[in-house]
């Protein structure tokens, strides 16, 4: 295995237990998108392409899992005086 095999492994593993330590889900993406890069690695990828799947599988699953917690602070209540001539869609 090559330096980066192991490079990004420890990346993986050392988001990974951070993660779980501090209770963070939106760190855990990344330690997916690290081990990801290692597998590419593995099979003989080249650094920009590992560094662009790091990139792109870490987005995707951090959207993907932190898409539920997104909450509207400014949502339409309708009531208060801030909200009055507004329409609600």
């Amino acid at each position: 295995m090559r330096l980066w095999f192991w490079a990004w492994t420890i990346v993986a593993a050392g988001i990974a237990v951070g993660s779980a330590l501090a209770h963070d889900r939106a760190s855990a993406p990344f330690a997916f998108g690290a081990a990801c890069a290692a597998l590419l690695e593995a099979v003989g990828g080249t650094p920009g392409a590992e560094w662009l799947v790091f990139a792109g599988v870490s987005s995707v699953v951090f959207v993907a899992v932190n898409r539920k917690r997104h909450r509207r602070r400014h949502g339409w209540s309708g009531s208060g005086r801030r909200s009055v001539g507004r329409v609600q869609d």
